[in-house]
């Protein structure tokens, strides 16, 4: 928001020149003075406080004046008197020119703690506004080079607040002790340097830091901008925030009553301090019209750097021709190897690229030991080269890994290929040939890069990381696990690694990592405004879980205790068959459970006390004998109602009868069923419960995210599983497919939901399938381990509302999935560890050598501890990169 134009004195100075940037910043417009005129890229005014009339143009239409020049007789010409004379007399003439103006509405002084201190006073007490130096006690304790500059800053100060009593204006007074921190003109200023004379080995400045205050020049800097801006600010401001060694202290209590916070402690004053201190060099960029290298551009800049950019219109050059980086690497002390060809047209076999892309980045290598300058090349890699090898996607990966090129070339499309065998080819021949020819290589392995961008088009990560919020669902795929980090993270571990000394090999650098339901879920919630295709389509109906992880095994074991299943028969439900409590019993909890919810009619079981004792089943439950085998049986049931809960299905526990003939009297007995909905004439809906088995088992890449458009295939499950699951998956599958095809042709309106694996409590006396599975661990049976490797669940409840959603929301068509949390085994042995301490459960440890494939997870520790810290998380990530969007109209 543009606030306005003020006026800053003395521009050219220390803190004027970080005010100068602060306000820039801060989206003021500024004037700034100096004694003359430079070259530089901001509106710059001549102006001399010995010639107070210089000053009027610059002050012209400004809201406010930042008075921060003072001049200094640093050889000690001229007497005390005709100092402070001068200094006087231009700075009053600023004041006049202030109330001329009919502009400004306040003048921020800059003061000195040498106009509170300096009378004498114990060392021990601590001073505030009221304290004034005492010019007598100057002139007497100190040299002609202090008392002058201490004199003049403490009479200047007086004289200014008298004569805005006067004239009625608004003048406010900062005043800080030494300035330390970074700074923006080329030399070190004089307050940094006598704060850093141990660094520098000054001893001649010891006597200053006997008892110092320190304040950071951007706090001060924001400090003189917070007083322009609070109308309550009045009079004179301590400004200290450190005190490290005898002068007396003060305080800053006023002004922090202003709602001022200090930002900065003593670690970043000298860290900043050291840093701007550094000589920095010339280095090489290169690709450098890139999303992540013109970025790093940036930030070098902004360190202090002088770069050789190419491909920015500065040097031409091309991986193809490596005799074309010669020249803009000549006199560089450092390369950033950013620059990677893709061939997005995949126009080129992956051999053809990765030959190309070796041999110009080698070439690149050669011109650095060739310019005898180069002291460390750090390479732009890619977590494609860590991650592609088939490794468990529950294992934490570091920077021992390498992608697997024949996994690559056998798993993943000609363009995916291409670019992933390149980086892994790059980086593995570069690291090689800097330890043959004693280069110093190092290699960054970015996960994907997030956050503003320089140039006008969206960059491919942040477009791929932000398809919720563009609407490309066909990118949700590359979304089902991702590791996140912002591009100011990228670009700075960069430069940290090429400034670490003992940095080598390769560095992780990867901030967060989403699944793509957390990453829906923090979207919606943090950018309300853009709507996205929801990743569930129940979700979109209106629906909302109400049950977690905690509830599910909280309710599951309170009814395990109940039922008496804990005592005594552990063991036995340890001995049972495993396809005896597979998932295939989803479908009683979710059956029994709903007659709680609904009452609606269910088969025929021998023992149905339970369902009759139900609260109200005496008045308005009914149950009805009925086989799926003689469809007739369920008119007498579904005659008068409004709508049917499908829930019932065949399980051949005994694997009697071929697949193909329970699959045909599933199917028969369902079609059945919807006729008896057609004759009733009363019938609106029939909810199905299917499975997610009837969308999953197809054998599709791991990587993929799947929904409601997605079915299992036939042939597929008889190729893979044996007859008990082949015969369950295929039949859920074909009853579903042919239930919607029936009410489609029909015009009978037919919902189905596809559970994951349902949790938590239950109703009957037995323990049901998917709940002892989830509970093996708790049981202590091992050998229902391999079904949790990667668990998708849902409380019963939960499931039950879903179903009664459906049947009630009039816009309901068609397959709903229904699943609320996923977890690793790993997720999960840790999760009942602590919540249920009471019982042993077995380890995990013998499953870590499955081979199932899935994406792995990735760890920057490597880097993080050669000192290297992340700034930004996953909101700064898209903050960021939605407001480039907005800048560049992509949103």
């Amino acid at each position: 928001m543009k606030k306005g134009t003020v006026c800053v004195t003395g521009g050219r100075g220390y803190l004027a020149s970080w005010m100068i940037k602060r306000l820039l910043d801060d989206g003021y417009s500024v004037n700034a003075t100096v004694r003359t005129t430079d070259s530089e890229r901001l509106k710059i005014f001549d102006a001399d406080l010995s010639k107070p009339d210089t000053f009027k143009a610059p002050i012209k239409g400004c809201i406010g004046v930042f008075l921060v020049a003072h001049p200094m007789d640093f050889v000690g010409k001229e007497p005390e008197e005709v100092v402070t004379e001068r200094a006087m007399k231009g700075n009053l003439g600023i004041l006049q020119a202030c109330v001329d103006s009919k502009t400004v509405k306040k003048v921020v002084y800059t003061s000195s703690g040498s106009a509170v201190v300096l009378n004498g006073k114990n060392h021990t007490e601590v001073l505030d506004e009221e304290s004034w130096s005492d010019v007598d006690y100057i002139r007497g304790r100190y040299k002609d080079f202090g008392a002058p500059y201490y004199i003049s800053k403490t009479i200047i100060e007086k004289r200014i607040l008298d004569f805005a009593d006067n004239k009625g204006l608004d003048v406010v007074t900062v005043v800080p002790n030494y300035i330390h921190g970074p700074f923006i003109g080329p030399r070190c200023p004089g307050s940094v340097y006598v704060s850093m004379a141990m660094i520098f080995g000054k001893t001649e400045n010891y006597k200053m830091l006997v008892k110092t205050d320190f304040v950071h020049v951007d706090d001060v800097a924001r400090a003189h901008i917070h007083l322009l801006e609070s109308p309550n600010a009045k009079g004179s401001f301590l400004k200290d925030v450190e005190k490290v060694m005898k002068f007396p202290s003060v305080s800053s209590g006023k002004l922090l009553g202003t709602g001022f916070e200090f930002k900065y402690g003593i670690e970043e004053m000298f860290d900043d301090a050291i840093d701007c201190s550094m000589e920095k060099g010339l280095v090489c960029v290169t690709g450098g019209r890139g999303y992540l290298a013109s970025w790093l551009i940036k930030t070098l800049l902004e360190d202090g750097y002088s770069v050789n950019a190419t491909r920015l219109k500065i040097f031409d050059a091309d991986l193809s021709k490596p005799e074309t980086f010669k020249e803009p690497i000549k006199g560089c002390i450092g390369v950033f190897h950013v620059a990677h060809p893709i061939d997005f047209e995949g126009k080129e076999p992956e051999e053809v690229i990765t030959e190309r892309v070796v041999k110009g980045s080698l070439g690149i290598l050669h011109a650095c030991i060739d310019s005898k300058t180069v002291k460390k090349v750090v390479y732009t890699s890619s977590a494609s080269a860590v991650v592609m090898n088939g490794k468990k996607h529950t294992e934490v990966l570091d920077e021992e890994s390498w992608s697997d090129v024949d996994f690559i070339r056998s798993h993943f499309k000609e363009f995916g290929a291409s670019y992933f065998i390149s980086k892994t080819m790059v980086e593995k021949e570069m690291l090689e040939f800097g330890e043959k020819n004693g280069l110093d290589v190092v290699t960054v392995v970015p996960t994907y890069v997030l956050g503003p961008f320089i140039g006008p088009r969206c960059p491919d990560s942040v477009y791929v990381s932000m398809a919720m919020i563009f609407g490309d669902t066909s990118k949700y795929k590359m979304l089902t696990k991702t590791d996140f980090v912002h591009v100011d993270d990228v670009a700075r571990a960069h430069i940290h690694l090429f400034e670490f000394r003992n940095a080598n090999g390769r560095y992780i650098c990867s901030k967060i990592g989403y699944t793509i339901e957390e990453l829906y879920k923090f979207l919606s919630s943090r950018y309300p405004e853009y709507k996205m295709p929801n990743i569930d389509k129940l979700l979109g109906t209106g629906f909302r879980f109400q049950y977690g992880l905690k509830e599910m095994f909280d309710d599951a074991i309170n009814c395990c205790k109940r039922n008496k299943i804990f005592n005594g028969e552990r063991n036995r439900m340890r001995n049972r068959r495993p396809w005896v409590l597979s998932v295939v019993d989803d479908q009683d909890v979710a059956r029994k459970w709903i007659f709680s919810k609904r009452h609606c009619q269910n088969r025929f079981r021998k023992d149905v006390s339970y369902l009759t004792n139900l609260p109200g089943a005496s008045e308005r439950l009914k149950i009805f004998d009925a086989d799926l085998s003689k469809p007739e049986t369920f008119k007498a049931p579904i005659e008068g109602c409004i709508g049917v809960f499908h829930v019932a299905h065949p399980i051949d526990f005994e694997c009697k009868e071929p697949e193909e003939v329970l699959t045909e009297r599933a199917v028969k007995g369902s079609l059945g069923i919807l006729q008896a909905c057609i004759d009733s004439k009363t019938v609106k809906k029939v909810v199905l419960t299917s499975s997610a088995s009837a969308v999953s088992v197809n054998g599709k890449k791991y990587t993929e995210v799947l929904d409601e458009e997605s079915w299992s295939n036939i042939d597929f499950i008889r190729s893979q599983f044996d007859e008990f699951w082949a015969s369950y998956f295929i039949s859920k599958t074909m009853v579903e497919k042919e239930m919607l095809e029936f009410g489609e042709k029909n015009g009978l309106d037919v919902v189905t939901i596809l559970p994951t694996y349902i949790h938590g409590p239950f109703i009957g006396p037995r323990c049901p399938g998917s709940v002892y599975i989830l509970m093996s661990m708790i049981f202590g049976d091992t050998s229902q381990y391999e079904m949790l490797m990667k668990t998708d669940c849902v409380h019963v409840d939960d499931v039950v509302r879903a179903h009664v959603h459906l049947f009630e929301c009039p816009d309901a068509k068609g397959r709903y999935l229904c699943s609320r949390i996923d977890f690793t085994i790993e997720e999960m042995y840790s999760f009942l560890s602590v919540r249920y301490p009471e019982y042993k459960m077995p380890d995990i440890d013998f499953l870590r050598d499955d081979e199932k494939m899935k994406i792995p997870y990735v760890s920057s520790r490597k880097l993080v501890e050669t000192g290297f810290q992340f700034k930004y998380g996953l909101e700064e990530m898209f903050d960021d990169a939605i407001e480039c969007c907005k800048r560049n109209n992509i949103l």
